[in-house]
């Protein structure tokens, strides 16, 4: 297609098929079967405009139609190739949180092609200079409230972890009096981070302050969740989730003021959608169950695409309810999480 496409005038009429043929090229060192089949589709559609992007001499119409020819000539071969080459690779992943091995990302760097993967983007975001990030092994229940998080720092308390959980602080192995001291601090700690408001966000060094605690959960922590954890690239995550549209309901009945998803990273902080009437927008409350459910869902989506499974559990307590009373969950997978 290369030879077919390039102007023996140094011209750069036949340009955009060069283009795509050395996209082509990259697609088929990468094994992508999915590029590949895109970029021969927008080679076609180029082809089939041909005649008025080129003119109508017979010489050009006949460098057209050999162009045609090369094109089904190297789609047949592309596609005989990877079939014997890699028999067992699918033609689209069916798994889609399921992040591709370091070295493909490496690889597709190199060459300039954005692997077929949803939560590339997400990776690439969170990657910011070693220099910014905390080598602290934070645990974090990153689960939106009123998805049993309450429940899940008891556990992670009784474990012998001391952890934060919206106003209360849950002592783990400390003493009585360590523990009051510590819930003065994480009041004042907390106080800053309800009223951070979203330009401040993204330029927020939490790292000065989060050392100081082993564990986090509720807000104003599954809030802020993308830019706490980027600088916390080894914290131990766990994402309690439960039915998307049943959380939005109870939600929105049980914290009518509670902020939606994201709100507080685009909207305001999280304190004023809780206290002030002019930011009832951005409360769950404010738009329909599900809208709300849909944020839910995106939110716990975007955790499993940042955070590499080794570091996740995510966890559902409401999944094996029995006749209203409180889930019995087997810890020996917390424990492991926190532990490793």
């Amino acid at each position: 297609i290369i030879a077919f496409a390039k102007p023996k005038n140094g011209g750069n009429t036949f340009a955009p098929f060069l283009r795509e043929s050395r996209l082509l090229a990259k697609a088929f060192i990468l094994k992508d079967f999915f590029a590949l089949k895109i970029g021969f589709f927008n080679l076609f559609n180029m082809l089939e405009l041909a005649p008025n992007m080129i003119g109508s001499s017979n010489q050009r119409r006949k460098k057209c139609i050999q162009l045609k020819i090369g094109s089904l000539v190297i789609l047949s071969l592309c596609f005989g190739v990877l079939h014997i080459a890699v028999p067992s690779r699918p033609f689209l992943t069916t798994s889609f949180l399921r992040a591709p091995a370091a070295e493909e990302d490496t690889a597709a760097e190199f060459i300039g092609i954005m692997p077929i993967d949803p939560c590339y983007q997400l990776r690439q975001w969170k990657r910011i200079p070693a220099n910014s990030t905390s080598n602290h092994s934070l645990i974090i229940i990153a689960g939106e409230g009123t998805t049993g998080t309450h429940q899940l720092a008891d556990i992670v308390s009784s474990l012998g972890y001391p952890i934060v959980h919206y106003k209360m602080f849950y002592r783990g192995n400390l003493t009585e009096s360590q523990r009051m001291e510590r819930l003065k601090k994480w009041n004042r700690d907390r106080n800053i981070l309800m009223g951070l408001p979203p330009d401040k966000t993204t330029t927020y060094d939490f790292r000065p302050m989060l050392e100081n605690y082993t564990a986090v959960s509720d807000s104003p922590i599954p809030n802020l969740f993308p830019y706490i954890y980027r600088q916390f690239p080894r914290a131990k995550v766990i994402l309690t989730m439960r039915e998307a549209l049943e959380w939005s309901r109870r939600r929105a009945s049980f914290m009518k003021n509670a902020p939606l998803p994201f709100s507080s990273l685009t909207a305001s902080s999280v304190r004023n959608t809780i206290s002030k009437i002019y930011y009832n927008q951005s409360r769950i409350s404010a738009v329909p169950a599900e809208t709300g459910s849909l944020m839910f869902s995106l939110h716990n989506a975007l955790i499993q695409c940042m955070v590499p499974p080794s570091n996740l559990l995510v966890v559902n307590l409401f999944k094996d309810r029995i006749n209203g009373s409180k889930t019995h969950i087997n810890v020996e997978p917390l424990r492991e999480t926190v532990r490793a």
